[in-house]
């Protein structure tokens, strides 16, 4: 039986959103006293301070109001109130494309990865198999881009070749994966953390963005989710273990076809949380018989299919990654200066907390990043509890039920640092999700004498932001 919080026990305070909001609204303004003629546009701005003010306020609001609802009905209206949110982000995005870039309408701002996906599931969602196939060498890179073109193709084949569709889908992947997070958390943890993580993770501004295009993120992330939440039901609940196993590789199979790397990632900590968490007889059972399913459906796979040599193929590309990356980037953006020696140091020692947000339009096509500054901002004002939690986990009794996250996190990490990517939300997006949990970790289990730092790290906010915006008027010789 649920047992009701303390109505006076509140995690995240007011003073933390008067704080976070005062910075949010103010960073950009301060910015623009140096390089007013490159300020965000007015709409730009109003929109964002909306978003960061609507966050800040909308989490103690909900923490309050529903710490004392029992779970079945915490569960419903987090879910439902998650879909209400992304459906506005779906009305938003569409609009904001419409009037700014209406080129690139019914698709997001400078669409790219979302129009290739749109045309290729066009071509290929009534041909057969073996065509649709060809189709797909054709046109992607890898075999690690197939899955969401053929994803897109079912939703053209049964609902029209129609962009609404497959947003509508993700926002209710969103919305599920939200559900998710927060019975992990309530697995890992505690009812508190449960409630702290889902309404965070209902509210975060980058998961609803990405939640409202047609992008692969959104779909991805519920994967990932799923497959580690189905681990932790067999850990936990020692009930449905074929079904959750037969989850688990189905899904880790899918994965390949997504993102190969990820999937490596994925299964490599799963199989590290097995390994660490078997500890009574009952539970060494059940992980070695769960462990022998999932590696004879893997293996099934990969006699069936060429993921191993999809990894590999990856693995030796990535030799000179972060070089190749750097000089596409200078080829892409034109008016800028650098070198891999001077960002490699800015990419490792920030890559837990990047992307920082870009506070300058110097140029069109810089629109689409401006746009979504204060995502950025709300990220790295979070970050700090992730940050603490994380630590937390690694030092603490919950070491060993929260390998699989901490792993996942940062392993990741490692990845994005090591092929320059850590700078792109796109990219960091995965990892998002795992962070909200350890949020909750940080504000619920870390002392009153660490959570009294969150005001002075405002100021070492404030010296990285400075430090990135100058770094961006360096490279572009501005």
């Amino acid at each position: 039986m649920y047992e009701s919080m303390n109505p006076r026990l509140v995690f995240w305070p007011i003073k933390y959103s008067k704080l976070s909001i005062f910075y949010g609204l103010s960073i950009p303004l301060l910015i623009s006293l140096f390089y007013q003629q490159y300020f965000i546009p007015n709409q730009l701005y109003f929109i964002g301070s909306i978003v960061i003010i609507t966050f800040f306020l909308a989490l103690p609001y909900y923490e309050t109001k529903w710490q004392n609802i029992n779970k079945k009905t915490f569960e419903h209206r987090l879910f439902w109130t998650s879909l209400l949110f992304r459906s506005i982000y779906i009305l938003y995005l569409y609009s904001l494309t419409y009037f700014n870039q209406p080129d690139n309408f019914p698709f997001e701002l400078n669409a790219s990865d979302s129009l290739t996906y749109h045309d290729l599931a066009d071509q290929i969602k009534n041909l057969p198999f073996s065509e649709f196939l060809s189709q797909l060498n054709i046109h992607m890179k890898n075999r690690a881009d197939f899955g969401y073109p053929i994803y897109q193709a079912l939703i053209y084949k049964i609902f029209g070749t129609f962009t609404l569709p497959v947003r509508i889908l993700n926002a209710l992947w969103g919305s599920y994966t939200v559900l998710l997070l927060s019975r992990i958390a309530r697995f890992l943890f505690t009812e508190k953390h449960a409630r702290i993580t889902g309404i965070i993770a209902m509210l975060f501004p980058s998961l609803l963005w990405y939640g409202a295009i047609q992008l692969k993120e959104t779909l991805m992330i519920f994967i990932i989710v799923f497959i580690f939440y189905n681990s932790l039901k067999i850990y936990f609940t020692k009930r449905k273990i074929l079904k959750s196993t037969f989850y688990i590789i189905i899904l880790s199979g899918i994965l390949f076809y997504f993102r190969t790397f990820l999937a490596v990632i994925v299964i490599s900590s799963y199989l590290l949380f097995l390994l660490l968490n078997s500890k009574s007889k009952h539970t060494i059972i059940i992980n070695i018989i769960s462990g022998f399913i999932f590696l004879f459906g893997l293996w099934f796979l990969s006699i069936n299919t060429d993921v191993y040599q999809d990894v590999e193929n990856q693995y030796t590309e990535s030799e000179g990654f972060m070089e190749r990356n750097l000089s596409n980037a200078k080829e892409k953006l034109g008016n800028v200066e650098y070198t891999t020696a001077a960002v490699a140091p800015l990419i490792v020692t920030g890559a837990f907390f990047t992307p920082f947000p870009s506070f300058l339009l110097t140029e069109e096509r810089q629109f689409p990043i401006i746009a979504h500054y204060q995502n950025e901002i709300i990220k790295n004002i979070m970050y700090f509890f992730g940050f603490l939690g994380l630590i937390f986990v690694f030092k603490k009794e919950f070491f060993r039920k929260t390998i699989m996250f901490s792993y996942f996190v940062v392993c990741y990490l490692f990845v994005l640092t090591f092929t320059a990517n850590s700078f792109i939300d796109r990219f960091q997006l995965v990892n998002v999700p795992f962070i909200i949990i350890f949020m909750s970790v940080g504000l619920i289990n870390i002392k009153p004498k660490w959570k009294n730092l969150f005001p002075y790290y405002f100021i070492a906010l404030l010296i990285m932001h400075i430090s990135w915006v100058l770094f961006k008027v360096n490279i572009r010789v501005i």
